[in-house]
């Protein structure tokens, strides 16, 4: 990334000169080039008001006009007594004005011009005289000496101002060069959260905006696999509905396929707040063009987008396409192993009629109880697979047994309670599932330590399993079995009251008992159909 071209406003050589000036009692001018008075002299006093008569003003200006842009112009007497020393002021080695030095001898008192500077400014002659003479005091040569020596003193200003501003313009380079390193580094630092895509092109165009001082900075994302209007996410403030900011953009020439930026003018239909230019630059996934990057009301010293700019937008753009191509891969391996996980479940509902749909039923109630009792949404969704796969061990149980509609002997009932170390070495060697371990082997632990396998009781069981628990139980009652029929609500409900502190953890229970269930009727009134068609089929 190149440093942006950007110089410092210019440090002033005029000014400090003018000060010297005054500390030293000698009265100054400003003129432009064209002999427009800036300033007069500060001077206090009957001889400041003598200084801005305006006779003396008119006599100067118009002595300043006639150095029409040219050389520096040469130690001037205006009238007896009364030197000018020009010194030119100068910006990139051209003239742009002029600065006026006075010398005032004895002779300038006894003057025409004196009197007539005197009934200008309303002021009494004699009096005035009286209060000049001491500062009336210098000669031709102490004038001409005093002239070179404020020219040598403008030229080691300007020396020290050019100085000064190089100095400010790099300071400035190397900060902005530091807020673009930062800002780079922070995009590609962030590039790994591939599950909160959105949260990612938002800091992207958050860090763009306010590194490049633009009013606004968007992006526009196509949906994967939908004819739904293009997101637009935004930072900034477009001065203009968001409505009106996407048809500018959208109407803006680009080649899709262009890795390189668009600097395009406003159209005279948009809003004026969101130009005068707008640069874009295409975003995609595997190849194809799928949204644009777009930013506008450039801000700063130089309103136009330069290349500074277009660099770090094309950088940015560049980590947009990567991130957006890595996203869709996460999600579709994402899919892939949910698809996996749903086949295993279902493999285990295949078992048994009456448990259809109860790994799904047990994950949904699961990932909602965790959402309420605080927990964060990545949390949340591990749980939600944990409820999936949870009762994933009956694999390895009798067929026989979990479709026995009687009560079970013990040997029987042992192998059920094998079902969660069962589920337990069939997941152990996938990596991705290390995490939601605990929830499939301790799901069936019970507060008061009577549960099973390993007995755990109240702390000692993970929270995954706990909550696990919680949801197992409520569906596990709210359906029909092989060896009782489903309890209604209300008993369902009494029921978990009565175990909580015992077989379910109090405060999960209380959690619980504030979900809205309609999701879960209509999950289970869903998993009804394919058993209807298996009682019916066995008829």
């Amino acid at each position: 990334m190149i440093p942006r071209a950007v110089t410092a406003a210019p440090v002033s050589s005029v000014d400090p000169l003018i000060e010297r000036c005054r500390e030293i009692g000698t009265p100054v001018w400003r003129f432009d080039l064209e002999g427009r008075l800036i300033t007069g002299p500060s001077v206090a006093g009957v001889l400041g008001l003598w200084l801005r008569s305006a006779h003396l003003t008119e006599r100067i200006t118009a002595e300043v006009r006639g150095w029409a842009g040219g050389a520096e112009p040469e130690f001037t007497e205006l009238f007896p007594g009364f030197w000018l020393m020009p010194i030119a002021e100068t910006r990139r080695r051209r003239t742009v004005g002029y600065l006026v030095a006075v010398a005032i001898g004895s002779e300038a008192l006894e003057s025409d011009e004196f009197t007539l500077g005197c009934v200008s400014a309303c002021i009494d002659q004699p009096s005035a005289r009286r209060a000049l003479l001491d500062s009336a005091s210098m000669t031709r040569d102490e004038s001409n000496r005093t002239l070179s020596m404020l020219r040598w003193m403008h030229a080691d200003l300007e020396v020290y101002a050019k100085g000064q501003t190089a100095l400010e313009t790099f300071t400035t380079q190397l900060s902005e060069s530091y807020e673009t390193i930062h800002t780079v580094y922070e995009i590609g630092r962030s590039m790994s959260g591939l599950n909160e895509p959105d949260r990612f092109i938002e800091l992207v165009i958050d860090r763009v905006q306010k590194t490049l001082e633009f009013g606004w900075v968007a992006v526009m994302i196509k949906p994967r696999d939908s004819d739904a209007a293009p997101r637009l996410y935004l930072a900034g403030d477009p001065g203009c509905d968001t409505e009106l900011l996407r048809t500018a953009i959208t109407s803006v020439g680009h080649d899709p396929l262009s890795d390189s930026c668009t600097i395009s003018p406003l159209r005279a239909e948009d809003p004026a707040s969101i130009g005068p230019q707008i640069v874009t630059r295409s975003v995609g996934r595997n190849g194809m063009a799928s949204g644009l990057m777009a930013a506008g009301a450039k801000g700063g010293i130089d309103p136009q987008v330069s290349s500074y700019e277009t660099l770090l937008l094309e950088a940015a753009g560049g980590y947009l396409t990567a991130f957006l191509e890595n996203v869709e891969l996460y999600d579709d391996q994402r899919q892939t192993f949910m698809g996996t996980i749903q086949a295993m479940t279902a493999a285990i509902d295949a078992k048994d009629r009456y448990t259809c749909g109860h790994s799904e039923r047990v994950a949904y109630l699961s990932a909602e109880l965790a959402r309420s009792s605080g927990l964060d949404e990545a949390l949340c969704e591990r749980i939600h697979v944990a409820g999936l796969v949870h009762d994933v061990g009956k694999i390895g149980v009798a067929e026989a047994v979990l479709c026995k509609p009687g009560r079970l002997t013990d040997d029987e009932f042992d192998q059920i309670r094998e079902h969660p170390e069962i589920g337990h070495r069939i997941l152990a060697g996938i990596p991705s599932l290390k995490d939601i371990l605990p929830g499939v082997m301790h799901h069936h632990e019970r507060i008061d330590g009577k549960g099973y396998p390993h007995g755990l009781a109240g702390e000692d069981i993970p929270l995954m399993a706990k909550i696990i628990g919680v949801a197992d139980t409520f569906d596990a009652m709210s359906s029909t079995r092989s060896y009782r029929p489903a309890m209604n609500r209300d008993q369902v409900l009494a029921e978990m009251r009565r175990c909580a502190g015992t077989q379910l953890d109090a405060s999960l229970v209380d959690v619980f008992l504030t979900l809205d269930l309609s999701e879960y009727d209509r999950l289970v009134r869903e998993h009804a159909g394919p058993l209807i068609l298996r009682e019916s089929d066995a008829a």
